[in-house]
C-alpha cells in the first residue's frame, strides 16, 4: 500500500521513501527501529491457516463468553478459504466473534452465521484449484486439448492463435495433443 493509497495520517507508509526523499522522518530513529524486518503474507496466500485460526478463535470466545459454538461445521471451512480477507487475521478474527456471538445457542458454526460477502466467495470454489497463475494456464491448455478434437479448435475454444497454442504446447511440454 503506498501513502496515496493509506492516506497522509497513516502508519502505512515507507519510511526509506520518507527518509531519502521527503525528509520527514528521521534517519537514526529509523535505523534504531529497524532491526530486523519480518514479511508475512496476507491470509490469503495461506489458505492452510484459516482453520487452525477460525478455530482459535472459537475456543477464545467460548472461554471468554462462557457458552456457545467451540467448533465449525463442515461446511463452513469453505467458505472461509474461498474468501480473499483483504483485512487479514484482524478481519477473521472479527467475522468469527460476530459469526460466534450470533451462534451463541448452536453447538457448531454454520454458514448462516457468516456474513454475506463470504458467500460470495464461494464462487470461486469453482475454479480450478492452482498454486498460481502460469499453473492455471497449463490446466485450461491441457483441458481444452483434451474436451477438443484439433490443435485449431482448442485454439479457438481458448481464445488464442494456434501458433501461440502450438508455442505453449512446447512450452509446458504436454504430450497428449489431438492432430
Amino acid at each position: 500500500m503506498n501513502q496515496q493509497d493509506a492516506g497522509s495520517d497513516s502508519t502505512f507508509r515507507n519510511f526509506k521513501e520518507e527518509i531519502a526523499y521527503q525528509g520527514s522522518f528521521r534517519s537514526d530513529l529509523y535505523y534504531r527501529l529497524n532491526v530486523f524486518t519480518i514479511h508475512i503474507p496476507p491470509l490469503r496466500q495461506r489458505i492452510e491457516d484459516i482453520e487452525t485460526l477460525s478455530t482459535q478463535f472459537l475456543k477464545q470466545f467460548h472461554e471468554q463468553y462462557g457458552k456457545g459454538p467451540c467448533h465449525l461445521s463442515n461446511s463452513v471451512l469453505p467458505l472461509l478459504q474461498s474468501y480473499s480477507w483483504p483485512g487479514n487475521i484482524r478481519e477473521l478474527r472479527n467475522i468469527m466473534e460476530r459469526a460466534f456471538l450470533l451462534a451463541v445457542d448452536e453447538p457448531a458454526l454454520l454458514p448462516v452465521h457468516l456474513p454475506g460477502e463470504l458467500h460470495k466467495a464461494d464462487n470461486i470454489n469453482s475454479l480450478p484449484s492452482v498454486a498460481n497463475l502460469k499453473d492455471m494456464e497449463k490446466q485450461m491448455i491441457e483441458q481444452a486439448l483434451k474436451e477438443s478434437t484439433s490443435v485449431t479448435q482448442a485454439a479457438k475454444k481458448l481464445g488464442i492463435t494456434r501458433s501461440t497454442l502450438y508455442r505453449k504446447i512446447n512450452q509446458w511440454k504436454i504430450d497428449k495433443v489431438p492432430l
